[in-house]
């Protein structure tokens, strides 16, 4: 069982988890613009951008879980 020392307090916890949603907000809107302004062509971008924002949504997701306990 972890010790005391161990445990993240829930404030930090909580800052963590916005820090990520005002992360994954911003590259989300970067997939928009790549979305827009790179050549169809290069749809990898736009698409590995998105998928960045859906990892880091399962990662504040996953802090907000953590919250609750």
């Amino acid at each position: 069982m972890p010790s005391d020392a161990s445990v993240t307090p829930l404030p930090e916890i909580k800052a963590l988890e916005a820090e990520i949603a005002q992360l994954r907000e911003r590259i989300f809107d970067l997939g928009d613009r790549a979305r827009l302004n790179v050549p169809h062509d290069m749809t990898g971008v736009h698409v590995a951008l998105l998928g960045a924002s859906n990892h880091l949504g399962d990662a504040e997701a996953a802090l907000r879980d953590v919250g609750r306990l």
